[in-house]
């Protein structure tokens, strides 16, 4: 799963509109649109932010941003 459909499935379970998230993380919902889909880039910022509305989803959403960015060790 990337972080994309991570936050996705997050955002529907708390029933939040891509518009009701945007304005609680006070950013642009194209944005969030585009980091769902995996063309925008996952700032620290952005994760710390969705974070706030989403404490309990912490160690999910960090899991999923450090699968995608960090580098294989194999």
């Amino acid at each position: 799963m990337s972080f994309g459909t991570t936050l996705k499935r997050i955002r529907l379970k708390h029933k939040d509109s891509l518009r009701g998230l945007a304005k609680k993380i006070n950013l642009h919902f194209t944005f969030i649109d585009k980091v769902e889909k995996g063309t925008a880039p996952i700032s620290n910022n952005f994760i710390e932010r969705v974070i706030e509305v989403y404490p309990d989803e912490e160690k999910t959403l960090k899991k999923e941003y450090l699968k995608e960015n960090l580098p294989k060790v194999f």
